[in-house]
């Protein structure tokens, strides 16, 4: 009986499937079933269910913006842009020696090549662990942008140094007739033209990669201003040279001078934990100490927005 049955069901099986394919068109074989229609209204995305660790990872990329290198190089970038403020009021003072603008720049120079700039590096590292192409080059293009306007610091310093040197020696060398001091002079003005050209390119650079992000103020015509400075002193260190001395550019530059701040960072001490974080209030970010929601009916008697 039993397998009689079994027998039964395999026929009306064939049977129901011999139906269904005489209904089905013609060349439909072998194809998947049409999805139904689905309302403009409705969403056509199916939502996956995200597991604990694709929750994880989550957390992890995100808190790769919150990295101890990026407030790090913005509190370097900040006593960076004092010094720089001390600079300007330095050279618009009559009676500061070059040598004291020289060692200003110099750890200027330091601040922008050595200190912000390791700080930028390691954030260009963590950037490859964004989640998709697009936060990838989001993230690569702000960095870039940040690592091009330190490199562009770095230089302009670094010519900076180069020239309050070449313009002392210059002075020197009008005052006392002295050749060698010439020599130095066109050979310290010579780099430091060459590192304003550099630094212009970083700038062209910094320019570019602003544009998709922010509105700047573009150096470019600063730096153009600057340049025509250096040139106008390596033109007069020439001219004297050509006129009297008639002697070659020094083959070595002198070495950069000691650095010196007129600025110091002053410690933050950590506030700590507020009292009004009690464990009520720590517990309502916990998301396993929250209680369940109650959802019921609204009652009749409750008052609705009006839709008009």
């Amino acid at each position: 009986a039993v397998l009689a049955a079994g027998d039964d069901e395999t026929v009306a099986d064939e049977g129901e499937a011999a139906e269904d394919k005489e209904a089905a068109p013609e060349g439909s074989e072998g194809k998947e079933a049409p999805e139904p229609k689905r309302s403009w209204f409705s969403s056509t995305k199916k939502k996956k269910k995200k597991d604990e660790k694709e929750k994880m990872e989550e957390a992890t990329r995100a808190s790769a913006d919150l990295r101890l290198a990026l407030p790090e190089a913005w509190a370097q970038l900040a006593l960076a842009e004092a010094q720089h403020a001390t600079i300007r009021k330095a050279c618009a003072a009559g009676h500061i020696e070059w040598s004291l603008i020289a060692s200003l720049c110099v750890d200027q120079r330091e601040r922008y090549a050595v200190n912000v700039s390791g700080h930028v590096e390691a954030l260009i590292k963590a950037a490859p662990e964004a989640s998709n192409v697009r936060e990838w080059a989001g993230k690569r293009v702000a960095l870039t942008f940040l690592k091009s306007h330190v490199d562009m610091k770095a230089l302009y310093f670094e010519a900076l140094v180069l020239y309050c040197q070449g313009a002392a020696a210059l002075e020197t060398a009008v005052a006392d007739t002295d050749e060698v001091q010439c020599s130095r002079a066109i050979a310290h003005l010579t780099l430091a033209a060459k590192k304003h050209k550099e630094a212009q390119a970083a700038a062209d650079r910094f320019v570019a990669t602003a544009k998709p992000i922010t509105y700047i103020d573009s150096p470019v015509l600063p730096l153009a201003e600057s340049f025509d400075l250096v040139k106008r002193a390596l033109d007069r260190a020439n001219q004297l040279n050509n006129a009297i001395f008639h002697k070659p550019p020094a083959t070595e530059v002198d070495a950069l001078p000691d650095k010196k701040t007129l600025i110091t960072a002053i410690p933050y001490d950590d506030p700590g934990v507020s009292p009004l974080w009690t464990q009520q209030a720590w517990d309502a970010f916990d998301p396993d100490k929250l209680p369940d929601p109650q959802f019921q009916f609204a009652s009749a008697s409750r008052e609705c927005c009006s839709i008009s």
